[in-house]
């Protein structure tokens, strides 16, 4: 049920971005670590700081946070391609944040 879930909450934020129904925020996604794996590619990453932001291949879905704990093997470099779950975060001020968990990389950045 998760999955599907998801799906149907990042569709439906797709939808709304598409015809301004609404300002899109991340409190429109239900936390869940569970979903349907994303792909996408890394925008920034600071390994000194152990973040970074990841650009989802699909339209109009804002840039997602992933800490180096998200990561399921190694490191991230600028353009690799990754897939990922995403869900709903808190930032320290208690403001909603996409996030990216569960971070693997599909293909290298040369």
């Amino acid at each position: 049920e998760a999955p599907m879930q998801s799906q149907a909450i990042i569709g439906s934020i797709e939808q709304k971005r598409k015809t301004g129904a609404a300002p899109v925020t991340a409190a429109v996604v239900k936390k869940t670590e569970t979903g349907p794996r994303r792909t996408g590619f890394v925008r920034m990453y600071d390994d000194k700081k152990g973040f970074g932001f990841i650009r989802p291949h699909v339209q109009d879905i804002p840039d997602l946070f992933t800490h180096s704990s998200d990561i399921e093997k190694g490191s991230l470099k600028k353009n690799d391609v990754v897939s990922f779950v995403a869900v709903q975060g808190k930032n320290k001020d208690g403001s909603s944040q996409y996030k990216a968990k569960h971070v693997r990389v599909e293909t290298s950045a040369p």
